[in-house]
């Protein structure tokens, strides 16, 4: 009995320490740059995050699918975690200090700001 309630302890314990350490805050994300930026090329298909998967659908179904709940252009996390939607609020961790310019490894640049 006593070994059940010291290992209860010491789960308890190690729960609430990582609750107190997970620490989101909400930052503005813009795209800045992109390597796609400047190609004049007409494309009929454009990509939708559609619960949580990247879909290329084309143009002219876009509307449908955002009446619905998805949103315009890819899903995407950056390889060190931070989420990315261009016009969109993002939570990412407290560690980093907000302005800041994140530079992807095609060289598009993501600014993320303070929401206050």
């Amino acid at each position: 009995m006593k070994k059940l309630f010291f290992m209860l302890t010491i789960l308890l314990a190690f729960t609430l320490s990582c609750e107190e350490n997970d620490c989101e805050q909400p930052a503005l994300c813009t795209l800045l740059s992109s390597s796609d930026m400047g190609k004049t090329a007409e494309n009929p298909f454009i990509w939708i995050c559609h619960d949580g998967y990247d879909l290329k659908i084309e143009k002219k179904d876009l509307q449908f699918h955002l009446d619905h709940g998805d949103l315009e252009g890819k899903c995407e996390v950056l390889s060190d975690g931070l989420e990315f939607k261009d016009g969109h609020v993002v939570k990412i961790d407290c560690g980093y200090e907000l302005p800041f310019i994140h530079t992807t490894a095609n060289g598009t640049q993501w600014l993320y700001e303070s929401t206050k």
